[in-house]
């Protein structure tokens, strides 16, 4: 599900992904545009994932786990969404430097991680196209006069070659 969202307070358009489980533990994981704090504010995105407990109604968002990828790890994160990175992996978020999420290019497994917990859901066509759209609008921020192929051709000269995992952090 998409939802577009007004940017004030410096939240935006989101991604969900929810997949409830009748008999099992299901997950959802939002993607959503924001301006980060501090010095210089940059425009990223928000990971937030939480479980979702068999027969409940919703997921546990109380005790969801939140990661803001990097203005270093986006360029990653959009070349692994768009092919060009088999996978990327990024740790040490948090305040205590032990939370983190990756992403598995091959079978787009997108995993929110803690201490003693993973959260993960394999996005969908659909789902990979609306994350990928999002995330491309962050990182042209940052060269808002390249076009959208623009930014693909240079992702994919930065990456393609490389060919391996992206571990940050």
């Amino acid at each position: 599900m998409i939802e577009q969202m007004p940017v004030a307070g410096g939240f935006g358009e989101t991604v969900k992904i929810y997949r409830p489980n009748k008999s099992g533990v299901g997950a959802a994981i939002t993607v959503q545009a924001v301006t980060s704090r501090g010095e210089n504010p940059i425009s990223t995105v928000n990971i937030e994932a939480a479980y979702w407990p068999a027969a409940a109604k919703a997921p546990l968002w109380q005790e969801k786990t939140v990661v803001q990828v990097s203005k270093s790890e986006l360029p990653a994160f959009a070349a692994t969404l768009s092919g060009f990175l088999p996978s990327m992996s990024a740790k040490f978020h948090g305040s205590a430097k032990n939370t983190g999420y990756s992403l598995d290019g091959r079978t787009m497994e997108l995993s929110v991680f803690a201490p003693s917990r993973k959260i993960r859901v394999e996005l969908n066509p659909e789902e990979l196209f609306w994350l990928n759209t999002l995330v491309m609008s962050q990182l042209k921020t940052f060269r808002p006069g390249l076009s959208a192929s623009d930014m693909l051709n240079i992702l994919k000269l930065s990456y393609a070659r490389r060919g391996r995992v992206n571990e940050l952090g």
